[in-house]
Order: C-alpha cells, then structure tokens, then sequence
C-alpha cells in the first residue's frame, strides 16, 4: 500500500560519482504519521532507468 511519497531532492555526491547519468540529487528525507506498534516501511524508486519503472531499495522496522 502506497502511503507517502517522497522525493531525491538533496545531494550526495559520493553516490552521484557512481551513477553521473542520474545527477547529483539522490538522496531523500521525509517525516510521515505511523501507527503504534509495528510499522514496515519499505522504499522503492520509482521511475528511474529504462524499463525499471520501480526498484526496491529496502525495508526497516520502525516500532512507536
């Protein structure tokens, strides 16, 4: 279930390095309610490369 969106709007250069084609602007930062308990927030990047309309970057837990 999509509950946020977020954008890479900052810079980090020492991942730009690797990727010059993408830009500098990788990284991304974003506040968003959660629920009490157990929460999985998963990330993805959406639209990026020729036919990878959406790659998983990773999960983590986050407990309130």
């Amino acid at each position: 279930r999509m509950a946020h969106l977020a954008g890479a709007m900052y810079p980090w250069d020492q991942l730009a390095g690797r990727f010059p084609s993408h830009g500098t602007n990788r990284l991304f930062f974003s506040l968003m309610p959660i629920n009490r308990g157990r929460n999985d927030i998963c990330a993805y990047a959406l639209n990026v490369g020729p036919g990878n309309p959406a790659t998983f970057i990773g999960c983590h837990t986050v407990v309130r």
